[in-house]
């Protein structure tokens, strides 16, 4: 599985999300796109805003309810747990997503200390 992260002015854009950089619970703007990335879209958004970094990894994802636990392989980096809530309809409310959140990560015994402000993108530019 392959992350592009294309250049962009507020955190970073990859071809499925945007989001700013924080060592916190962060919120995505997620923007839904009916068909998978494919080569063409990818060449039109590297040619419109160039290519920062492209990430290499593996993620196997559990969804319990609205919550999506991934664990990431990503080469050169190592291995990461991310905690994702979901709000499709709007209806949850920031601090019910961030209450699911830190539950999740407390369960899976991740502190609030070993949160992680930049990107895997961010990350492998360091």
């Amino acid at each position: 599985m392959e992350a592009i992260f294309f250049n962009h002015k507020i955190g970073f854009l990859r071809a499925d999300y945007l989001r700013p950089n924080c060592p916190a619970f962060k919120q995505s703007d997620v923007l839904i796109y009916s068909n998978k990335p494919d080569a063409a879209l990818k060449s039109i958004l590297a040619s419109a805003l160039g290519i920062r970094v492209i990430v290499s990894k593996s993620r196997k994802i559990y969804l319990v309810e609205n919550v999506k636990i991934h664990f990431d392989l990503v080469k050169d980096l190592g291995t990461f747990i991310e905690v994702e809530a979901i709000d499709r309809t709007g209806e949850i409310g920031i601090a019910q997503l961030e209450e699911q959140c830190s539950r999740f990560a407390k369960l899976i015994g991740i502190d609030q200390a070993d949160y992680i402000a930049e990107s895997y993108g961010d990350m492998i530019n360091m």
